[in-house]
């Protein structure tokens, strides 16, 4: 973590590590309260250790509820910079129910437009279309190359997708 924290947040990041669920949930509900942007690495770290089931429902509560808008870069940069095994359909879902303006981030969604999980293309598309129009015109029509190349690229159902969310984008 690049950004310094200060002694409270740093026991909490101390506390991410813990197997206890009990644990890990009350920290991701600190973690809100405090609404702090600086313990979201330790946050996405802790969602793909393929924590259970609670943990994780509370951090995609976690997403879905932060309205600090500087949050946006930070997911954007870990979505695009780790390796998704799992929970990436999800985590996808949060972000374009959360509220806030990744419009300057949309070239992070991309690529998972591409992917074969159909979940997480639907996912993707779906942040593409969500905050599309908040994005500058140059922009809009390079994301609309993209898209229009990863339909010529697809086959079948997942061309479909792409196209009807294309047809959306005019």
């Amino acid at each position: 973590m690049s950004e310094k924290l200060n002694e409270e947040q740093k026991a909490l990041v101390k506390q991410l590590s813990s197997n206890d669920s009990v644990v890990l949930t009350d920290s991701i509900n600190k973690i809100r309260e405090m609404g702090s942007v600086k313990m979201f690495p330790a946050v996405f770290d802790l969602y793909q250790r393929n924590v259970s089931g609670d943990v994780q429902k509370a951090i995609i509560k976690l997403v879905m509820d932060v309205k600090d808008k500087a949050v946006a870069a930070h997911i954007a940069e870990a979505l695009s910079s780790r390796e998704w095994d799992a929970g990436l359909s999800d985590m996808l879902s949060a972000i374009w129910q959360s509220g806030l303006d990744y419009g300057a981030h949309l070239p992070v969604f991309v690529p998972f437009a591409k992917s074969e999980d159909m979940n997480v293309a639907m996912e993707a598309l779906t942040c593409i279309e969500e905050f599309f129009y908040n994005e500058s015109v140059e922009n809009r029509e390079a994301i609309r190359g993209d898209l229009k190349q990863i339909a010529l690229d697809s086959s079948g159902h997942h061309r479909d997708l792409v196209m009807i969310y294309l047809n959306n984008l005019k």
